[in-house]
């Protein structure tokens, strides 16, 4: 299965699994825009049911990572969006493995002559 985030990681259309996919890069000369949503942990009701169950797992509320706030997630990813600087928009950890994939392919990317 190939989800859309596999479709924004993978560097090119490598694989015939790409034929059933609309071309991004043909899509980056017109205007349709094109982003990758990395969110982290967010505090929304969708967790609500197992949140209990998470920080348990973690080791009890005093090791248990956080979840970011709503409003502060959605003012982040917002301005992020409208800065236009970035095909991924990531927040707090999200953030971080953004970086570390960018940081370990962009070379590659870069390479193919892909513009990803």
């Amino acid at each position: 299965m190939l989800d859309i985030s596999n479709i924004a990681a993978l560097p090119a259309a490598l694989t015939d699994i790409w034929k059933n996919y609309p071309d991004i890069d043909a899509l980056s000369d017109s205007q349709v825009k094109v982003l990758e949503l990395a969110p982290p942990y967010v505090d929304t009701p969708l967790n609500n049911g197992f949140r209990d169950k998470l920080i348990e797992k973690q080791g009890g509320p005093e090791k248990a990572m956080k979840p970011m706030p709503l409003k502060e997630y959605m003012d982040a990813a917002i301005a992020k969006i409208e800065s236009g600087e970035r095909k991924e928009i990531a927040v707090g950890f999200a953030e971080m493995g953004v970086n570390a994939w960018r940081g370990a392919f962009q070379p590659m990317l870069d390479r193919m002559g892909n513009r990803g």
